[in-house]
């Protein structure tokens, strides 16, 4: 576009609304870009320029928050490496093994299966073990790896397909036992995982009874009793559930001759959009006023609540009310606006002195107090 090599951020704001050019976005940036920047926040003064860090909440770096991300940097490394190393990636799913809702035999057979050290055939010929043939239990073809008894046999796949989670392991491109199970975790919810170590511990069980008592394999039936065994399991050791109790609250009336004005703010991830609302109460609960406003570009719940509190504010000062209180059920933001930090992050967007309490959302309102 000819014209814009000179242009800066501050040409796609009107100064006027404080808001950005949206047709000025939509002709220079691509669809994407433009709801990315459409969702950041304007401040209504014309404050002075700063970088923030906006891998931090606060917009503030610090070593700590420089550490994570290259923790994290590393840990997608040694993903795409297929390290097999205790840090990086593995530790989620080491993480994602021990708190699983199986019987700890299971977790212990998992740890073996991905570690490659289960006595198949094959790792038994290859520690030197006389054995008959290496030929996989099941099917008596292929020769019994890890990968073959566990994900490439044929005998198997119906015992997968028409089980709980409907899988089809032959057609993964997967050429190892643990590229293919740790891709089924990353799939996979975590009641689905559960199913999946049993599943596996299930056919680990019944080719050693086929070895050593000559059982005839049923799928079917072995399905039945891999379900079974995990439901019995959880009925008898269900996973904790903390919950925090916290004492019912009710909206109050604010002092005598001060407005409450309540604010709240809403956001849809999936659409990247959210709205606000803010209602005026007098000290007998009487409305006084509402508003409520749409935006088509968001990024976040606080970013939301913020503008809600804003909205808020302005309402007030525009009106010429002179002693208010703003109820917002948004933790993080009312620390925000208490702490006295800086803070440098989109979603807090203003700098008004105010103090402010926190009323639970259990309450069914809201709670930055801004008495001016």
């Amino acid at each position: 576009m000819e014209g814009t090599k000179d242009f800066m951020v501050a040409d796609l704001i009107d100064e006027g609304g404080r808001e950005w050019v949206m047709e000025l976005l939509e002709e220079l940036f691509t669809s994407h870009e433009v709801d990315t920047i459409a969702a950041i926040p304007l401040s209504l003064r014309n404050s002075d320029d700063r970088l923030v860090w906006h891998y931090d909440r606060k917009g503030i770096y610090s070593v700590k928050s420089g550490y994570y991300i290259f923790h994290k940097a590393q840990t997608v490394r040694d993903c795409a490496s297929g390290s097999m190393g205790e840090g990086g990636a593995w530790r989620r799913y080491w993480h994602m093994l021990w708190s699983a809702s199986v019987p700890p035999k299971v977790k212990l057979f998992m740890w073996k299966l991905i570690k490659g050290i289960l006595p198949t055939k094959c790792n038994l010929v290859q520690k030197k073990v006389s054995l008959p043939d290496e030929k996989c239990t099941f099917c008596m073809a292929a020769c019994e790896s890890g990968t073959h008894l566990f994900k490439d046999c044929p005998t198997l796949l119906c015992f997968w397909l028409y089980g709980p989670l409907h899988l089809n392991p032959v057609e993964h491109p997967a050429k190892t036992l643990s590229s293919w199970t740790l891709d089924m975790l990353d799939i996979l919810s975590v009641d689905q995982c559960d199913f999946f170590f049993m599943g596996l511990w299930a056919v680990w069980f019944e080719r050693n009874k086929m070895v050593w008592k000559n059982d005839a394999f049923q799928p079917l039936m072995l399905i039945e009793w891999a379900v079974r065994h995990l439901v019995e399991f959880q009925k008898y050791h269900p996973k904790a559930v903390r919950k925090k109790k916290q004492a019912p609250m009710k909206w109050q009336c604010s002092p005598r001759g001060r407005l409450k004005i309540n604010v709240d703010g809403a956001f849809r991830a999936d659409v990247g959009c959210g709205g606000i609302g803010v209602v005026v109460r007098d000290d007998v609960g009487m409305g006084i006023a509402a508003l409520a406003r749409p935006f088509l570009h968001a990024h976040s719940v606080l970013n939301m609540e913020a503008e809600a509190c804003r909205a808020g504010l302005l309402l007030g000062i525009h009106q010429g009310w002179s002693d208010i209180e703003i109820e917002s059920d948004s933790a993080i933001l009312v620390a925000a606006l208490n702490s006295g930090e800086k803070n440098f992050s989109q979603d807090v967007i203003y700098e008004d002195y105010c103090n402010s309490t926190y009323v639970a959302r259990d309450s069914g309102y809201m709670s930055p107090r801004c008495k001016f």
